[in-house]
């Protein structure tokens, strides 16, 4: 009979339709609908609901499964207590259910599918899709407001989304494919309007991207630096300093890391947004750390000021911080 009300959670309550409450999810393809992830940080929208097989998953944190883990996640329930949720949400009643534990057992030895967490094959997508957005010019506030040349601009191809107050840039693979376009607001008052900094205009799957490294995976040799915004490697090209690529996230994946390490580059320096506490960072780079020189740019001394990154505030400040930097 207990296996019986699990089937009968899982099957009767649809997940998609569960999962709007609480996280707003975009359709994007065939049965896939994806969102800001509610189980960690991230601004990629990395979680997915399969709405044909009734099931989530998340490519940056790697957790998922049916509607009983993502309540136990997000109402930080015991198994009970998210059943006890879930049939009353059914308005079933378990009141003749024997107080035991074998709906636990049960659950624990029941060999559901399993979402596939093999990499992400992206779709190649066609560049002339770039093309129905505007080239950018010398008067983008965004060029004009982060100082960043238009030379350097139009060779990362930035382009303006008029219909949706964007600038976009394309994503390409490390054999320079175009696998994603990721758009920046525009809008000052983001925040208050609800709307996304940062949009991926496709599903984004995998990590396995660093941003710029189809430039320069053939020119990084000793050293790279690795910064959280595409923004930061358009600004360091300014610049004339061509050693750096973005994660595009604050939090380096297992993929990510495999590019690196296939590179072969002895040093790698880290530098973060400001704000991001320092032991945070050296946990999540601190597997990274055993196979290079690994250092982090961090802002001990306040710096930047109001600023973000290390770059923001021009070469002088930047070197500051990169002398400064410590080795993990």
């Amino acid at each position: 009979m207990n296996e019986i009300l699990i089937e009968s959670i899982i099957e009767k309550i649809n997940l998609l339709e569960y999962v709007r409450k609480y996280v707003k999810l975009d359709h994007k393809n065939n049965d896939d609908y994806f969102g800001i992830c509610p189980f960690h940080d991230e601004v990629d929208g990395s979680f997915s609901v399969n709405n044909s097989e009734n099931l989530w998953y998340c490519f940056g944190c790697h957790m998922g499964g049916s509607i009983i883990q993502f309540v136990m996640k997000y109402n930080r329930l015991s198994f009970n207590d998210t059943v006890n949720k879930l049939t009353n949400y059914l308005d079933i009643d378990i009141s003749s259910l024997p107080k035991d534990s074998e709906i636990i057992k049960y659950l624990k030895s029941k060999k559901r599918k399993q979402i596939n967490k093999t990499k992400y094959t992206h779709e190649i997508l066609d560049m002339n899709i770039l093309n129905k957005f505007e080239k950018v010019n010398s008067n983008n506030l965004w060029s004009l407001e982060e100082s960043i040349p238009l030379d350097i601009l139009n060779k990362y191809n930035v382009r303006f989304d008029r219909n949706a107050n964007r600038l976009i840039y394309p994503i390409h693979d490390i054999d320079n494919n175009l696998i994603n376009i990721k758009g920046r607001t525009l809008n000052k008052n983001f925040k208050e309007l609800g709307i996304r900094k940062y949009t991926y205009y496709y599903p984004v799957g995998t990590h396995d991207f660093l941003f710029g490294l189809n430039f320069k995976k053939d020119h990084l040799t000793d050293e790279v630096i690795v910064f959280e915004s595409a923004k930061s490697v358009m600004k360091m090209d300014s610049f004339q300093m061509h050693n750096s690529v973005s994660m595009e996230t604050s939090k380096m994946t297992d993929w990510q890391e495999k590019i690196l390490l296939k590179l072969n580059i002895k040093n790698v320096i880290i530098a973060p947004d400001k704000g991001i506490k320092i032991n945070i960072i050296k946990n999540n780079f601190k597997r990274l750390a055993r196979f290079v020189n690994l250092y982090i740019m961090y802002d001990f001394k306040n710096v930047l000021k109001d600023k973000n990154s290390p770059i923001d505030q021009g070469v002088n400040d930047f070197k500051i911080l990169y002398n400064r930097k410590v080795k993990l």
